[in-house]
């Protein structure tokens, strides 16, 4: 349940947000759609280097909006290291899978709780580099697996995310779930692109 000084809050921040910033936003789209003839907005990727739980996970985020739908971008890069040289043709095993519907799950900073489900099935990419000294790492060979995922918003858990910060973000995927932590500098970032499809 959102509370209601989080909307009074919201509304004040949009009004910060929305005139002086959509002039500095970048987008990778922007336009109506010529086959829909909706408006669509779709912010460039934001990076979210070296955030999360641990340095190896990194990623980026972006806002969309079609028409009246909203929604929030997240570009996740989750970093696996082995031993032994991983076989391209087994590299399906390490996708991440989202089904769609599965949820987001974003821990405010008043201990509440948004839900966000995924738009759409997203699957991930993966790619392995092999051992490198200059990374550390000599004798590991790096897999990454990228993850592309859209989660729909509504007016009030968009204005929540606006309203206040928050603290760690739980990702459900086919596999397991995936617990990442937020710092301060990322949870602006997400703010600033969702700001940008007001």
């Amino acid at each position: 349940m959102i509370k209601p000084h989080l909307i009074a809050t919201a509304v004040l921040l949009l009004a910060i947000y929305s005139p002086a910033q959509s002039a500095e936003c970048k987008f990778e789209k922007h336009g109506v759609d010529s086959f829909t003839k909706q408006m669509v907005a779709e912010t460039k990727w934001k990076s979210l280097q070296s955030l999360f739980d641990n340095q190896n996970n990194y990623g980026w985020t972006a806002a969309r909006s079609e028409g009246d739908k909203q929604f929030l971008g997240l570009k996740i890069v989750v970093v696996d290291r082995d031993s032994t040289m991983p076989e391209r043709a087994n590299l399906h095993e390490n996708r991440v899978l989202i089904p769609q519907g599965a949820t987001l799950s974003i821990l405010m900073a008043d201990d509440t709780i948004l839900e966000l489900a995924a738009s759409a099935k997203a699957r991930g990419k993966s790619d392995f580099r092999v051992p490198d000294s200059r990374t550390g790492h000599p004798e590991t060979y790096v897999v990454e697996t990228t993850t592309v995922v859209w989660y729909e918003l509504t007016a009030d858990t968009r204005d929540a995310l606006l309203a206040q910060g928050a603290t760690d973000i739980r990702l459900s995927a086919s596999d397991r779930d995936h617990d990442f932590t937020l710092g301060k500098n990322q949870i602006d970032r997400i703010q600033y692109v969702l700001g940008c499809i007001q």
